[in-house]
């Protein structure tokens, strides 16, 4: 009984060790990821406005574009969907830590909001969705260097997914 006990103990010291070796990998590569786009150059005004998707899901770009310290902000269809992009390099390097460490963090639902950590295409989202309003926005990290927040209106999660192709990001270079 003695040598059962014994070899459990070892097996748990080894997937301890390893769960935390593996923590520590992640925690490192985040930090690599952060430490390597605090390098880059921000996106002024102008790249920000010709890389800006010009529609979203067949809806056209309102005349409510913004850009200003290494964001940008647009809606689309008279407000129905809005698109905010920030650059994460300089100063807003934090946001692409902030984010992973939220990514593995399950929010509880409540009566009117329903939250979702989801991979959708690949890609690492957080949604929340506001029942009794329809509301929705999704966060994520695109190519580890921009952050974006898509909100909708009248659409759940997955509908403002599907209406938002990711192709309109490929303008945003690392």
């Amino acid at each position: 009984m003695k040598r059962i006990i014994t070899i459990a103990f070892i097996f748990c010291f080894i997937a301890c060790k390893h769960e935390t070796k593996a923590q520590d990998e992640s925690q490192q590569d985040t930090q690599n990821v952060v430490q390597k786009d605090f390098k880059k150059t921000p996106y002024t005004k102008a790249e920000f406005k010709e890389a800006f998707p010009k529609s979203i899901g067949g809806l056209p770009l309102d005349d409510k574009f913004f850009s200003e310290n290494q964001m940008a902000n647009g809606t689309y269809g008279d407000g129905k969907i809005e698109l905010q992009i920030i650059d994460c390099s300089e100063k807003h390097n934090g946001l692409q830590k902030t984010f992973l460490m939220a990514y593995n963090i399950k929010q509880f639902d409540d009566e009117d909001t329903k939250h979702e950590n989801k991979e959708r295409n690949g890609i690492k989202t957080i949604s929340n969705y506001r029942i009794n309003s329809e509301r929705c926005d999704i966060a994520f990290v695109y190519h580890n260097r921009w952050y974006v927040v898509l909100r909708g209106e009248g659409m759940s999660p997955d509908e403002l997914w599907n209406t938002f192709d990711i192709d309109v990001m490929k303008k945003f270079k690392n």
